[in-house]
């Protein structure tokens, strides 16, 4: 006979199936509907063998289903441990690398400042030995001549430790405000910003006619004094007025 449940071919004396350990009859005794026809055979229960074998089946397919969902729960408890190993290495790395760069900038300006002090101290050093040997040059002259030697090298020296510096010329027309610095250091960046009032529209930043940019706040580096102006316009109506009327 065939098995209802895996269509497995079975000896007729069996009550359950032989492959899949599904019952071959219903509890009344009956066979199961197959191709051949509904059959009807002696109620179950009068061999013992039969039964106990029918709940051995059953306990192993419980056993293998609890083992599969203990084998599904443990592979998901591991991918999330992964998960959350792989966090916290992300985390760690981006830690490490704000500290590097932090520490980066601190050393940089570290070697910058200890550049700075060690060049003013040459141009100071400088400076002094070159009014020394001025002096000591012209000790055999008027004194008249000394004094004019000695303040040429003084002047000279004072423009050499001056930093240079541009100055920074914001223009605007009716219609907004500018804020920026009048002057900056060279190979420094600025940055100017533009505030149009109600009503108006900031076109844009223009320097000899040229469009520099459309941003409010412009951030650039100059090479040269610099002369920008900012350029408002009126505001544009986003939509149509209507205006509602009843017939007469």
């Amino acid at each position: 006979m065939r098995c209802k449940n895996c269509g497995c071919e079975n000896d007729d004396n069996l009550y359950i199936c032989q492959n899949c350990g599904s019952p071959l009859y219903d509890e009344n005794g009956e066979l199961q509907n197959n191709e051949q026809g509904t059959q009807v055979f002696e109620t179950l229960g009068t061999n013992e063998y039969e039964d106990e074998e029918l709940m051995r089946r059953r306990e192993q397919r419980e056993i293998r289903r609890a083992e599969k969902a203990a084998a599904q729960q443990k592979k998901k408890k591991q991918e999330i441990a992964i998960i959350v190993v792989l966090v916290i290495l992300l985390i760690a790395i981006i830690i490490g690398t704000v500290i590097a760069v932090a520490h980066s900038r601190k050393n940089k300006e570290i070697t910058t400042l200890s550049t700075d002090i060690s060049t003013s101290e040459q141009v100071e050093s400088t400076s002094e030995n070159t009014t020394a040997s001025t002096t000591t040059s012209t000790t055999e002259s008027t004194t008249e001549t000394t004094t004019t030697t000695t303040t040429t090298t003084t002047q000279t020296t004072k423009a050499t430790t001056k930093e240079t510096r541009y100055s920074i010329s914001l223009l605007m027309n009716d219609g907004g405000e500018v804020e920026g610095p009048s002057s900056v250091k060279k190979g420094q960046s600025v940055t100017v910003i533009a505030r149009p009032n109600d009503g108006y529209d900031f076109d844009g930043w223009y320097s000899k006619g040229k469009k520099l940019s459309a941003d409010t706040a412009y951030t650039f580096t100059p090479s040269g004094d610099t002369s920008m102006s900012a350029k408002f316009v009126p505001a544009q109506n986003s939509g149509n007025n209507t205006v509602n009327g009843q017939d007469d």
